[in-house]
This record gives C-alpha cells, structure tokens and sequence, in this order.
C-alpha cells in the first residue's frame, strides 16, 4: 500500500492507493515463511496512548524490504500534529536503516507498526512525495484498535453507487449521435434527460478517467496539506497496460483465489503468515494475471487482522480478498519511492475499510466472480481465466481490465482492426432465483476502438448490481472477442426511396455504403409502411442501431427511466450493434411511455390527453416511430443519412360504372 498524504482530496475520494499487478509465470515465487505462532502476538503488546508521546522519543517499525522478512527499522518521534482531521491526530517521525535515509518512506510501507518504549504506538500511513528524509506521518494507535471487529458485513451494507435522477442512461456511452439528434428533434437536442424520475445512472467517464480513478495514473496529482508541503507529480503508470505473460493459464504458482500453490523453497504459501510487520495485499483480480494493493500488516489478533494504517478507499462494510505478498525489493525514487512485490494466495477477507485502515478476517473466503476470456484471431485461438473481487463499484472496471488485457496478449488497439464481441453475463438474485443471462454482442473498428467500449462493457454491470430493486449477484462473465483484418468499416452515404410511396405499401430503401477502402456497395432495406400512417411529409433515417439506441435518450426520455427491474433488464438486452444498418420513418409524436412502457398509434385527442400529463408517470416523445427495418453487415457502420419522404393518400378504388 502507498504511504498516503492528508490532503483534501485524499479524504474525500477515499484515499486511492498504487494498484500494482504481476503476471502469473510458470516460475514459482520464492517466499520465506514466518514462524505461524506470531499470528497473536501483537494481543499481548499494550498501546502507548497519544498524550504520553514526546518529540524525541526513540523506538522501532516492523516491514518487509525483501521476500517474506519482516525486519526492524529505527523510528524517531518529531512530534504529534494535533487534530490534522475531526477526532484524529498524526505522529509525525523520521526513519532510518535499510537505506531509508536514501529511498525515503517507501509505498507499500503503510501498516507498518510502530513501537515506543514497547508499547504499540500507530502505524506508518502517510508521505510526502519528493521528501529528501524519512519522515512519515503515523495514524495513532488508539484510532486502529477502534476499529470494528471482523464481522462479515450482509449484502446490504456493501458500499455501492445510488442511481440518481437527471442522468442519462450510461448504456448510451459517449457516442451519442448530436448531429443526427439536431436534425432529427431539432437544435435543441441534447441527449440529457433533465426531468424525468429515478433515471438509471449514467456517470460512467471515459476508460482511461475510470482506469485514473482507481490505478496510480494521477493518484499523486492533489496538493498536499500537511506541514505546508506542495503538490507532487504524477507517476509514470504505462505498466498498466502491459499484456499478459503467453501461455498461462487459471490460477498457477503464485495461487489463485482456490489454490495455495507451492512455493521455490517447497514451502506452501498458504502457511506464510500474516504477522506484524509482514507483507499483504488486497487482489482485486487473480488468476491469469493479478492486479491489487499491496501494503503492511499492523496487528494481529487471532484471525482478526488490521492493515495500511489509512483507507483502501474508505467505502465502510465491503468483501474483498485478503492474500499475503512477497516483496521483490524497494525502488528508491526522486518522487516517491515504492516497494515492487507480487500477491501471494488469497487466505481471508477485507471487511471493513475505514479511515484508519483495513480490517481482516483470515480464513473467511471472500466471493470471486469468474471472467473467462476467449480470444478469436487469424493465427489461433486463445483462453484466459480470472476471478475478480465482487464489489457493486469496483467489478465492471475489474471485468473491463480483464478483457481489454486480454486483448492486448498478442494484439493491440490501435491498428486498423475489427473487434467483434460477446460477452454473456450469468445473474442471479441474491435469494438465488436465476436470471436469463444478459448477453452483449456488437463490434468495433479502428485505433481506439476497444479502449472506447470501456463504458459500453460496463454500464450494463454497473445498473444491475446497484439497481434499486432486488439485490442481484453476478455469477460469471464469459467472453469471446474476435479480431479480423483488415478495417471493416464503412460509411452511410447516401439512401433513396421511390416516388409516390402510398400508406400500406412495401418501401425498398436503397442505401449505399463507402467502405474504408474499396468500391461503394448498396444494400437494399425493406420498410412495411402501415396501413393507418396519414399522407404527409415524414423523415426517413438511415443509420446503424446502436446510435438509435442512443438517440431514445432524446426521443423517448420515460424509457430510462428505472421503474422497474424488468424494464431495466429488457432495455439492457436491446440489440445496439453498430453492425446493423436500420432505417426509420418518423413522424409526428402521438406516442407517449407510460410507466416505462411506450404506447403507440393513439388517437390524437388520447396522445393529446396523456402528454399534458404531469403526473411523473407519463413522459411524451419527441417523435413516434411509424416503421423501421433493419439488416446485420460484416461493416462497422458510421455517418447516417436523414431524408424527407412524401406518403400519398391511398389510391381511391375505382367505381363500378367506370370499369370497361
């Protein structure tokens, strides 16, 4: 875990810590046990309190620099910083030995406990990047021996997000089509639900701000408040999109979330012990490849473990795994030096993350959810296995970084390639009654286009475990992603219709598309108009489904909203793939959604009725859709075309004494 600054920001985003992730090799990781009887020893060992710690005051931290050793580094007291936070003070102290006076105080360091006059007396916690000494800012003990007992918290007290009203949905990811909703509903448009009641959440930011959000890439990047520090730089995080190690597969040496594994020296790891002082982690993927948290663990007591001295993310009651770490060495550093380590077998649960620190319970298992990757391209095929931590907030990124790393095994995302998906998620309530899966399919093209799906991947995850209706569980992610080349893609170009197109008539949309390279093909659509559409002007538009399926943000806002779980669940399930070309009549908006439900083909003086309503339950359309058709392409489709078509009244039957 990194030693962690007291800043503003640092309080309010939780205290985001350094992910570091190591790839599961065929070698196994030599680790040297400690002897299991110091598991309960930091019981027998009285606390110092607050009020009798002195500047000048000598005594010793417990950590591990390499391997499983936990060894003894000197602590100086500078002083105590009083009420740096509400009912919270901080010792301030300066370390030395192991060429601290060189590295300065390390991340991973945070959870180191520390002894004054032999008596407990915190835990390292806090740094300031670019320090020429050792001095660290140590959360007191009484704060860490406050915390809660190990209780393994119920599926309702998990930290979670909330769905909030006025957010547009995030299934409809940041490819909303402007410049097609401005020609289609006007200059007005915005994509913006701005009234309508429990709308499903859609905060989801880019990718790349989700992986910032909780790996390193900006986690120094806010001014530091203690002592008069200035603000730090950010660290230089591209590691995290390294591929994963060839040939790899399920949980090996190091140990999965069900296996020990087996250590260089013939030790099984599962015998490594969590002491004061020793190296731990907090997986949040394991399997394949290991991505995580590594910090030091403070006190023991029992099966009772608490750790890092400062929050994961200070999300309260959670279930996250709890393994044992080996540390590689310390890399000394100009801005903040930091402990390179691997996670070592899940061996228990984090079920509290507070403020001073983590709580533990070893042997309790925590929940994984299963993410199986198939990897589909010219030279062959590939599989990878993962298990991530089961987290209403966490998992959709956890599941995301699963596949987007799989993906860059032995590819890449930034050739001009074909990405096809599908990716089946298996749900059930948490009462255990199963759910049909919910299954995404779609494609993508170019440089980027992968990393671009980030929210498309995880927005249906996301509504789901944090829907407001029934607690769901999600069971398994199984995924299969299809790379080709050359770039399939092309571009809707032009559409034409026949003149004197009567109600009731079978419509031939032709539609010509321009592929990225190449000669232009045409595609013939057939639109059944029906029987009832009224003569008139209409617009007819060509593009493909998935930028419809973000156009109902502005057509038809009540379908977004979160009335009920299978409304949700059947929006979710709505085709959307920018694979399929559609074309779509619209016309005047006598269709309203009532409770989430749209009702369409009313009589005027109905339609007229309900859309005055202002009861929060109906919502009026901006448009009503009178046909639309659609066809699957091999093409990853872009552009739309939108044009104006006259449908003529029926033709008048002809009179008998007309006949010849």
């Amino acid at each position: 875990m990194p030693i962690r600054r007291l800043s503003h920001r640092c309080q309010r985003l939780g205290c985001l810590v350094l992910v570091v992730w190591a790839v599961v090799a065929a070698v196994p990781q030599h680790v040297r046990a400690e002897d299991s009887a110091q598991r309960s020893v930091s019981a027998a060992v009285a606390s110092i309190p607050i009020a009798e710690i002195t500047a000048g005051m000598t005594g010793y931290g417990l950590t591990v620099l390499e391997g499983t050793r936990v060894d003894t580094f000197a602590v100086t007291v500078l002083g105590v910083q009083r009420r740096t936070r509400a009912a919270g003070d901080v010792i301030i102290v300066e370390l030395a030995g192991h060429g601290l006076e060189l590295s300065a105080v390390a991340q991973g360091m945070s959870g180191s406990p520390v002894f004054l006059d032999g008596r407990f007396a915190g835990a390292v916690a806090f740094g300031w990047p670019g320090a020429l000494r050792p001095i660290a800012g140590v959360t007191p003990a009484a704060e860490l021996l406050a915390l809660p007992t190990a209780q393994p918290p119920t599926a309702a007290e998990q930290s979670g997000r909330l769905t909030r009203s006025g957010d547009a949905l995030a299934l409809v990811t940041e490819r909303y089509p402007q410049a097609l909703a401005a020609d289609l509903f006007g200059p007005d448009a915005t994509g913006h639900i701005s009234s309508a009641p429990h709308v499903l959440s859609g905060d989801w930011p880019e990718p790349t701000e989700l992986l910032a959000d909780l790996l390193p890439t900006d986690i120094w990047a806010a001014e530091v408040s203690v002592a008069g520090a200035t603000g730090p730089t950010p660290l230089p995080m591209g590691w995290i999109y390294r591929p994963l190690a060839s040939g790899t597969s399920g949980a090996a040496a190091a140990g999965g979330a069900e296996s020990g594994g087996t250590l260089s020296d013939g030790t099984d790891a599962a015998d490594v012990p969590l002491v004061p002082g020793a190296a731990c982690a907090v997986p949040l993927i394991v399997g394949d490849a290991q991505l995580g948290a590594l910090g030091t663990v403070t006190w023991v007591d029992g099966d009772r473990v608490l750790m890092f001295g400062h929050p994961f993310m200070q999300r309260g009651p959670v279930q996250l795994p709890l393994a044992s770490a080996r540390i590689v060495s310390v890399f000394p550093s100009r801005q903040m030096s930091f402990k390179i380590g691997s996670i070592g077998p899940v061996i228990g649960s984090v079920l509290y993350d507070q403020r001073a620190g983590l709580v533990g319970q070893m042997g309790v298992q925590p929940r994984l959810i299963p993410v199986t990757v198939r990897l589909q391209r010219p030279a062959g095929e590939e599989a990878y296995a993962f298990e991530v931590a089961d987290d209403p907030t966490l998992s959709p990124l956890l599941v995301f970084w699963c596949l987007y790393n799989a993906l860059l095994v032995h590819g890449d995302d930034q050739s001009r390639q074909t990405l096809r998906y599908e990716i089946t998620t298996t749900w059930a309530e948490t009462t255990g009654e199963p759910l049909a899966p919910v299954v995404l399919s779609g494609q993508v093209a170019g440089p980027g286009g992968a990393a671009a799906l980030g929210s498309e991947w995880m927005a249906p995850l996301q509504i789901l475990l944090n829907n407001r209706h029934t607690p769901l569980d999600l069971q398994r992610v199984a995924a299969t992603l299809t790379i080709s080349r050359p770039l399939e893609a092309a571009v809707i170009a032009a559409a034409t219709v026949p003149g004197g197109v009567r109600s009731g008539e079978t419509v031939p949309v032709g539609v010509t598309l321009q592929p990225y390279r190449g000669e232009a093909q045409q595609v013939t659509l057939s639109l059944e108009l029906p029987a009832h559409v009224a003569p008139g002007k209409y617009r007819l538009a060509v593009a493909n489904a998935r930028d419809f399926f973000a156009l109902e943000t502005e057509r038809a806002a009540g379908l977004f909203e979160d009335r009920t779980l299978a409304a949700t669940l059947a929006l979710i399930r709505t085709p959307r793939s920018a694979a399929t070309l559609m074309a779509v009549l619209l016309g005047p908006p006598r269709s309203v959604v009532v409770a989430g439900r749209e009702l369409t083909h009313l009589p005027g003086s109905v339609a007229h009725a309900l859309q005055a309503g202002r009861d929060g339950v109906t919502t009026p359309t901006r448009a009503a859709y009178i046909a639309r058709t659609d066809q699957s392409t091999d093409l990853y489709l872009q552009g739309y075309v939108v044009r104006e078509i006259q449908i003529l009244p029926p033709a008048k039957p002809i009179r008998q004494e007309s006949r010849p």
